[in-house]
C-alpha cells in the first residue's frame, strides 16, 4: 500500500455546484437578510431626511404665545387663552394655504430631484488695463466688480420673463431657481438656473446671458473699464440634493399645519386634493430606489454566503471522491453507493436536486453490493473479515447487515466502527484474513483515514479493499 503525500486534490466544479445547491437554504436565508438589511437601511434612510426639523413658522408660533403670557404678566384668563389659539389657528391656516400654493406654483416642488436639468456659466472680469492679457485676480478693481456682478444679476432679473419661460410658475417663486457665486481667487463669478426642460434651463441661462453682457455691464462700466468673457457653460441633467432637501423641507411643514388645522384629519381627503398638483405628499422614499437596494442586497447576500461556502469547500479534509482513496492512499475500491448530501433526501428542493444530481450517475444499490461481496470472498481467505472505518458502528451496520445476507456463513463477518477512538479494532483486525473499511464521502475526514491506515499498516493487515458509501 502506498501513500502518496505529494496528491492534490481535484475540484470539481460539478461536485462544487452541488454542494452549493444542496445548501439552499442558508444562501437563500442570506440573501433575504442582505435584501432586508439594505432595502431597510435605504428606506429609513430616505424616510430620516423627509423628517426635518419644525419649521421657523412653529416657532414663530410659540414665541408668539409666550410674548402673550409675558404681557399678562404670567397671569391667562380663559379669554386669552381663546385669542391666542384663535391667533395660532388663523396663522397655521395661512402657512397651510401658503404651502399648497407654493405647491402648485414653484418650480422647486414639480422638478424630479433625481432629474435636475441645470443649466450654469461661468464668467471672467478683465480691466481694461488688462484686456488680452492673463487674468491673475489680483488687481482689486477686478475683484471689486466681479463681486459686483452676481449680486446685480441675481437681484436684477426680470422676473416676469423668468415666469413666462418657465410657464404657469408663480413670478414670487422664481427666484429660488437661479443661483449666483463669486469666485474671488480668479475674479470670476457663476450663474446656475434649474428647469423641468433641457430647454427651459437652457432659456432663462441664456436671458441671464443677455442680461450680464448688456445691462450689468453697461451699468457697471460707468464705474470701472472692463470686459467679461464667458470663460465655459454646460447643461446637465442630475441629482440635485438643494431640490429633495427643499421638496422634504416643505412636506414636513405641510404634514405640521395639516395637523394644526385640522386635529381630527376629516378633511383630509380634501387637503390632499388640494396639494395633488404640487410635491406635498412626497415622503422622501423612492420605492424604486428601496427596491433596487433590496435586489442588490440580496444578491450580495448571496454571494457572500456562496464565498464562505466555497471557502470551507477548499478548506475541507473531507472526502469527496471514492478514487480520492485510491489515488492518495493505493486502497482499491470495492463498491461505491450513491451518497446524498440533501438534508431531507427525496422531499421538495432536496429530491429535485437528487434526481438532477444522479441522473445519470445512478447505481444498482443491489448489483454494486454482489460485485463488492464477490472481491471480499476472494479476499477472505480462511479467516474472518473486518468491516471497519472512522465511521461509528451504527453508520456502517446497514451495510454490514447486507453483506452477511450476501456472503451467508462461508465468511465471518465482524463490524467495528470508529477505529481511531477503539483500541480493540486493531487487535481484532491483526486476526482477520482480510480488513474491509467502509467510508462515507463528505463526511469521512481524510486525514484520519490516513491515520488508519498507517495503523494497518504498522499491525501487518493493510486494508485490502474498500467501500463508499
Amino acid at each position: 500500500m502506498r501513500f502518496d503525500k505529494d496528491y492534490g486534490r481535484e475540484i470539481s466544479f460539478r461536485d462544487l455546484f452541488f454542494h452549493f445547491l444542496y445548501r439552499w437554504r442558508s444562501i437563500l436565508a442570506a440573501a433575504l437578510i442582505g435584501a432586508v438589511l439594505l432595502g431597510g437601511y435605504t428606506y429609513l434612510k430616505g424616510h430620516k431626511a423627509a423628517v426635518k426639523p419644525l419649521s421657523a413658522a412653529v416657532e414663530e408660533i410659540g414665541s408668539m404665545t409666550e410674548d402673550t403670557a409675558a404681557e399678562d404678566d404670567g397671569s391667562v384668563t380663559e379669554e386669552t387663552a381663546a385669542e391666542t389659539g384663535e391667533a395660532n389657528d388663523r396663522l397655521y391656516k395661512r402657512l397651510l394655504d401658503e404651502t399648497i400654493d407654493y405647491c402648485n406654483k414653484s418650480v422647486m416642488m414639480r422638478v424630479d430631484p433625481y432629474a435636475v436639468w441645470k443649466a450654469a456659466a461661468v464668467y471672467t472680469v478683465i480691466p481694461e488695463e488688462k484686456a488680452g492679457a492673463e487674468t491673475t485676480g489680483e488687481n482689486s478693481a477686478e475683484m471689486q466688480i466681479a463681486a459686483a456682478y452676481p449680486w446685480m444679476a441675481y437681484n436684477g432679473m426680470d422676473i416676469n420673463r423668468l415666469a413666462e419661460i418657465y410657464g404657469g410658475i408663480e413670478p414670487k417663486y422664481i427666484k429660488e431657481t437661479v443661483s449666483t457665486s463669486y469666485i474671488s481667487d480668479s475674479g470670476s463669478f457663476t450663474v446656475e438656473t434649474i428647469g423641468l426642460t433641457e430647454e427651459m434651463a437652457a432659456e432663462s441661462l441664456a436671458y441671464f446671458d443677455e442680461l450680464i453682457m448688456k445691462e450689468v455691464q453697461g451699468d457697471l462700466q460707468r464705474i470701472c473699464r472692463h470686459s467679461v468673457v464667458k470663460v465655459s457653460d454646460y447643461i446637465l441633467q442630475s441629482f440635485n440634493q438643494t431640490v429633495l432637501n427643499r421638496q422634504n423641507d416643505v412636506l414636513k411643514n405641510y404634514t405640521t399645519y395639516f395637523k394644526a388645522v385640522y386635529p381630527d384629519g376629516k378633511p383630509s381627503d380634501e387637503a390632499a386634493g388640494e396639494a395633488a398638483p404640487g410635491q406635498a405628499k412626497r415622503s422622501g422614499v423612492k420605492m424604486g430606489k428601496v427596491i433596487r437596494f433590496a435586489v442588490i442586497g440580496f444578491v450580495a447576500g448571496a454571494f457572500l454566503m456562496i464565498c464562505l461556502y466555497s471557502m470551507l469547500y477548499l478548506l475541507s479534509r473531507k472526502l469527496r471522491k471514492a478514487r480520492e482513496l485510491t489515488d492518495q492512499f493505493g486502497v482499491p475500491i470495492y463498491g461505491l453507493l450513491n451518497h446524498t448530501r440533501a438534508r431531507h433526501p427525496g422531499k421538495g428542493v432536496d429530491g429535485l436536486i437528487e434526481k438532477w444530481e444522479f441522473r445519470k450517475t445512478k447505481t444498482d444499490r443491489e448489483a454494486v453490493l454482489e460485485n463488492a461481496c464477490v472481491l471480499v470472498r476472494e479476499h477472505s481467505g480462511k479467516g474472518g473479515v473486518l468491516l471497519t472505518g472512522t465511521l461509528p458502528a451504527e453508520r456502517m451496520q446497514a451495510l454490514a447487515d447486507s453483506m452477511k445476507e450476501r456472503l451467508g456463513d462461508a465468511v465471518q463477518l465482524t463490524v467495528e466502527g470508529s477505529f481511531l477512538k477503539n483500541p480493540r479494532v486493531i487487535a481484532e483486525a491483526a486476526g482477520a484474513s482480510a480488513v474491509v473499511i467502509a467510508e462515507e464521502q463528505y463526511t469521512s475526514d481524510l486525514d484520519e483515514i490516513r491515520r488508519m491506515l498507517e495503523l494497518l499498516k504498522i499491525g501487518n493487515t493493510p486494508a485490502s479493499g474498500a467501500i463508499v458509501i
